[in-house]
């Protein structure tokens, strides 16, 4: 029985066109990620992300170290988008030197990796920070190998380190 499941699970992965290795999606990534740097800026954060006309908020605090508390985990979804550390899509990236906050945005409907164009709005203690227009090139590469999963990231890192 064992190698039943076996010669069946290899033949599922031989068909999907791995023949030479087996494929899986560890390590493979996909969606638009945000590293925000804040440096020694403490206070109360929204970001509004805009996109697809559709508006993501995630509101979180930074104290004097640095660190992040997110309000209600730093998630909001308006379909088919969403925003969450990346952490809540099941594998965590490590977050980047010096970035206080990683936040990635997906959509839920094929490509799954995020929009190609986005506005980005900041406020630190309800004062504008930060208010931008992006395009976003994404970044694609196989990490397994040719027809073993895409990997299609696009990072934007964001200085918030300027003095309010």
């Amino acid at each position: 029985m064992r190698y039943s499941l076996l010669f069946a699970g290899a033949s599922v992965l031989l068909a999907g066109g791995c023949a030479d290795r087996l494929c899986n999606d560890i390590g493979v990534d996909y969606g638009l990620i945000l590293a925000l740097e804040h440096g020694a800026n403490a206070g109360a954060y929204q970001v509004q992300f805009s996109a697809e006309n559709r508006m993501l908020l995630v509101d979180y605090s930074i104290d004097g170290d640095g660190q992040p508390t997110c309000v209600e985990g730093c998630r909001d979804e308006a379909e088919p988008l969403s925003i969450q550390p990346p952490g809540g899509f099941g594998f965590s990236l490590l977050r980047p030197p010096g970035m206080s906050l990683v936040l990635n945005v997906r959509r839920d409907t094929a490509p799954k990796w995020g929009p190609d164009a986005f506005h980005l709005a900041i406020y630190r203690d309800q004062v504008l920070v930060h208010d931008r227009d992006y395009q976003v090139t994404y970044d694609v590469s196989e990490p397994w190998g040719e027809g073993c999963g895409e990997d299609v990231v696009a990072t934007i890192p964001v200085d918030l380190t300027s003095p309010p």
